[in-house]
């Protein structure tokens, strides 16, 4: 952050302004104006409106928190991965198919020689045993289409539930969107575990909003009152984030 404010020069990640006559309103105002050029810093992220200023009464325990604590990790949904396909599955079906066809008609032909021979009354030894290895090569064949051809059956099958699931998401991703309470609370229950961890890693000053902004991700600096910190950088370590002390 660069800060140029009520006569105040100083940069950094972690500044001590509280010898300063900066007003926290003002500060927080400039810090989230992209114009502003004041105070030039990294946008805000979704959290930085309930965690951006702490004091010993910042209220961070409730549900719109937890969400935007979620949002500013980028916890919400992803987008669906694109859907499989059965591809591989039916080249698999085709090989195994040209495979059937040439021994059927490399067993046709070694019969075709055997009864040749047998008419001949010439030895059959050989053309006995081409039969024999062109048969079994045709079942190992013939078996391995039918595996193939199941798993095609199964991988359409999973084509087709993923598609359910995903028209299934859809849905619940609209109803969330016409009660986005619903959303709002599913946000924060992914942002409550890492709240929780974080909580044991500050100290007993409104652990809760020192929690919630140490989970967070703030880009912008979160201005800390109310003298919890002795040095900045001991507050940037704390919360995780960049800080301007007032």
């Amino acid at each position: 952050m660069k800060l140029a404010l009520a006569g105040v020069h100083a940069a950094g990640r972690a500044l001590d302004l509280r010898e300063r006559d900066i007003a926290p309103v003002r500060l927080l105002a400039e810090l989230r104006d992209p114009e502003s050029e004041r105070v030039v810093c990294r946008r805000p992220g979704p959290a930085h409106r309930h965690v951006g200023h702490l004091t010993a009464t910042t209220n961070a325990t409730d549900t719109d928190v937890l969400a935007a604590v979620a949002s500013s990790r980028g916890l919400e949904p992803n987008a669906d991965p694109p859907p499989m396909d059965t591809a591989a599955e039916r080249r698999a079906v085709a090989a195994a198919t040209a495979d059937v066809v040439a021994l059927r008609e490399r067993v046709e032909r070694a019969s075709g020689r055997l009864e040749a021979l047998r008419d001949l009354d010439a030895g059959t030894a050989d053309a006995t045993a081409e039969l024999r290895r062109a048969t079994l090569e045709l079942t190992d064949a013939e078996t391995e289409r039918v595996a193939a051809e199941q798993r095609l059956d199964a991988a359409e099958a999973r084509l087709r539930r993923e598609r359910d699931s995903r028209e299934a998401g859809l849905r619940r991703a609209d109803a969330r969107r016409n009660h986005p309470d619903r959303r709002t609370a599913a946000l924060a229950e992914r942002a409550r575990p890492l709240v929780q961890r974080a909580r044991e890693a500050v100290p007993d000053w409104n652990p809760a909003a020192l929690a919630a902004t140490r989970a967070a991700r703030t880009p912008a600096p979160v201005v800390v009152e109310d003298g919890l910190f002795r040095h900045p950088a001991q507050a940037a370590a704390c919360l995780d984030a960049p800080v301007s002390l007032l």
